[in-house]
């Protein structure tokens, strides 16, 4: 059982909900799914304070937080991630980084330790004196890609402590905007600055 406390946060942090899923802003510092170190995952804690059973149909990091698509049936699950598969699902990101790029807008093209091509587009939207906040669109989708690829091209986000281990506490990467279209019907979802982890 969780305190209400808890329960408040993870319900205030629901953006939208109908029979087929449910939109959260993902707390940051919690793992989406159960693993070998993960006894209580965020799907856990949802489903428990909706009663339903969830289905994951894409992942954040555990240090990402965000928008982010929970279904709740197999049904809707199916659907959904035929439509992440055929990149019919626009999501996109907000990082913050201390070094800039030297183009304002571009692409980045890497190659994972595994030989996988990472390709993302990157847009500067904001800039002060030794902070750059980048708007990102993935065009490929590997683990860890926008912390890996920002760290190899010399540009590494706040706070991250996996590539390189940056002393700043919190990750600066957030999942900010979603829309695509589901049984005839435009869903766009956008993070207003508010809501966004700091």
């Amino acid at each position: 059982k969780f305190s209400e406390e808890f329960q408040k946060t993870l319900r205030k942090k629901i953006i939208f909900e109908n029979n087929d899923f449910v939109i959260i802003n993902k707390l940051r510092g919690y793992s989406v799914q159960r693993g070998s170190k993960v006894r209580i995952s965020l799907k856990d804690c949802y489903e428990s304070l909706l009663g339903n059973s969830l289905y994951i149909v894409h992942r954040l990091d555990k240090d990402t937080s965000g928008l982010m698509i929970f279904t709740k049936s197999r049904l809707a699950a199916s659907s959904i991630s035929k439509l992440f598969l055929s990149n019919k699902i626009h999501k996109y990101y907000l990082a913050k980084t201390h070094k800039c790029f030297n183009r304002k807008s571009g692409m980045l093209e890497n190659v994972n330790n595994e030989n996988k091509l990472l390709k993302l587009f990157y847009r500067k939207i904001n800039s002060t004196k030794d902070e750059h906040f980048y708007l990102i669109k993935l065009l490929t989708g590997r683990k860890h890609q926008i912390r890996l690829q920002f760290f190899l091209n010399n540009n590494p986000i706040i706070g991250d402590k996996k590539f390189s281990q940056d002393k700043n506490k919190n990750l600066f990467l957030s999942s900010v905007s979603l829309h695509f279209y589901y049984l005839n019907n435009f869903y766009k979802f956008k993070l207003n600055l508010n809501q966004i982890e700091k």
